[in-house]
């Protein structure tokens, strides 16, 4: 599998799994929205993408539909300190990374 391919690959499952932990759907996502449970997830897309894929801000920030790389600057801090403060996000984040993980072993990747 090229680089790309697996890229790709990790994307799509860093998406789907945020999402289903969460209960959003992709359009969620991408959409302008604002409700809690969506900012949760977009905001752990954001630091899975940068820290299980090595994103640039700005190529994080169009993946989920925003146009400035500051957006996912405070995404991912955002996911950090709700990890650190919040034990029900704390378990939901780490819901979607054991999900991730899993998926990305199943897949050899």
């Amino acid at each position: 599998m090229d680089a790309t391919t697996r890229s790709k690959t990790v994307k799509d499952i860093i998406f789907s799994e945020s999402c289903r932990v969460f209960g959003v759907k992709y359009y969620d996502i991408v959409s302008p929205t604002r409700f809690h449970e969506r900012c949760c997830a977009r905001n752990v897309i954001m630091y899975f993408l940068r820290f299980k894929l090595a994103m640039t801000y700005q190529r994080i920030a169009g993946t989920v539909g925003r146009a400035n790389h500051t957006t996912a600057i405070y995404g991912i801090r955002q996911a950090k300190k709700w990890r650190a403060d919040d034990p029900g996000f704390r378990a939901q984040f780490e819901d979607v990374r054991e999900a991730i993980n899993a998926r990305l072993n199943n897949a050899g990747l």
